[in-house]
């Protein structure tokens, strides 16, 4: 498997080879939020005749996303990303492909895994997908941009030490990533806590990994300092403007602190 680059916007399709079995890319970067141009890279793949997976986790429910339009053979989701509940995701499947079984044993899921299957959450996310009619994916990624646009303007002027990292412009609506300057982003993270606020450093996926993340780390940039924040279908101004009286007084005492040891 070729797993092209998620931190650049221009994929490495030179390293597709004659031999590449699957290649995968991400729709949408979980930590920066960058997203890459997934139908050039599904047209490369298919004119090589080498299968393509899209991990559609982070777009599906924010950005529109047309399976049979794109032309992938693959393209995975996750219900809990746009609302659904959680434990419960898809894989779609390019008609025509045929996949062999995970787990054999029964004929579930179109014989491809066989076992019980989580029939209410599967309910639920069913549910969500037919609640999300024409507009509405627009309507709430409109809205989750906005609000992630006051977040990047309040710290466009450099004036808290903070970096955007991740394109600006061609990015997921719903997430932003900052890089922080001289302060520990556990430390960062425990002051938004006490304010009510949740955010993360990093990927969400790792939280119990000690390592600097892999992806600032192929950007170049301060893989050790970084603070990741996401809105939803739920967040409101308000809940913007907590976070902007938070964190600048989060920042400026940890600072304070660490002039003072």
């Amino acid at each position: 498997m070729l797993l092209l680059s998620h931190t650049l916007r221009s994929p490495r399709l030179a390293a597709v080879r004659p031999d590449t079995a699957l290649v995968h890319v991400q729709w949408g970067n979980h930590e920066v939020g960058t997203l890459q141009p997934v139908v050039e890279v599904v047209a490369a793949c298919r004119e090589r005749g080498v299968l393509v997976h899209v991990d559609a986790a982070q777009a599906v429910g924010h950005v529109d996303v047309d399976f049979r339009a794109l032309g992938a053979d693959l393209l995975s989701l996750s219900g809990h990303k746009f609302g659904g509940p959680t434990g419960v995701g898809a894989l779609l499947v390019r008609q025509g492909l045929r996949l062999p079984a995970l787990l054999v044993g029964g004929d579930q899921e179109r014989a491809r895994r066989a076992g019980l299957e989580n029939v209410p959450a599967i309910t639920g996310l069913g549910a969500l997908c037919g609640a999300l009619s024409d507009g509405a994916v627009a309507a709430d990624g409109a809205e989750q941009r906005r609000l992630t646009e006051r977040i990047l303007s309040a710290v466009a002027d450099g004036a808290l030490g903070l970096e955007v990292y991740g394109d600006p412009v061609e990015r997921v609506p719903h997430i932003v990533c900052l890089g922080v300057e001289g302060v520990e982003p556990q430390a960062v993270l425990l002051g938004l806590d006490r304010a009510g606020i949740a955010a993360h450093s990093g990927s969400a996926c790792s939280s119990e990994a000690l390592e600097p993340s892999p992806v600032l780390e192929a950007m170049g940039v301060d893989a050790h300092h970084s603070l990741r924040l996401s809105v939803g279908w739920s967040t409101t101004d308000a809940d913007i403007d907590r976070l902007l009286a938070a964190l600048p007084a989060v920042l400026s005492d940890l600072r304070a602190l660490a002039r003072t040891e």
